[in-house]
Formats: structure tokens, sequence, C-alpha cells
């Protein structure tokens, strides 16, 4: 099976994007193999590093699911 393109959108504060980090982290322990992520976001330094991220550019990204807004709920 082919791994599914997904795009995070946030455009949040730095601190909401690095708690972003740990969806994408466990979302790629859960699921090995299956997906390839992208992000956009207003810090995007943050994921400069970040193993589980494949960047897709415009024709790389097409057929992509995009997600976002990305909004923490508080209790």
């Amino acid at each position: 099976m082919e791994p599914r393109k997904i795009i995070l959108s946030n455009s949040l504060s730095p601190g909401d994007i690095v708690m972003l980090t740990a969806t994408v982290r466990d979302l790629h322990r859960a699921y090995p193999g299956r997906f390839l992520t992208d992000v956009r976001t207003t810090a995007m330094q943050i994921w400069e590093n970040n193993p589980h991220i494949t960047r897709l550019g415009e024709k790389k990204g097409a057929g992509a699911i995009l997600f976002g807004p990305v909004v923490a709920l508080g209790g």
C-alpha cells in the first residue's frame, strides 16, 4: 500500500507548534510507513531536523489531505 500524504497546517504560536511535533511523532510510531507528513506552520524552524517530516512541494503534495488549522482545546 502506498503511503498517504498529509499536510498539517498551524498558524498558532510556536509553543502550540512544539506540541504538534508530538502528534506527528506518535502518528508515525503508531502507523510506521503509512504516512508522508508535511507541515505548514509559522515556525518552520521547529521542523528542520524532524525525521518524520517529508517535504511535499506543489507537485508531490498533490492529492494530500490537508488538516488545519490545528487548534488546541483547553479545559
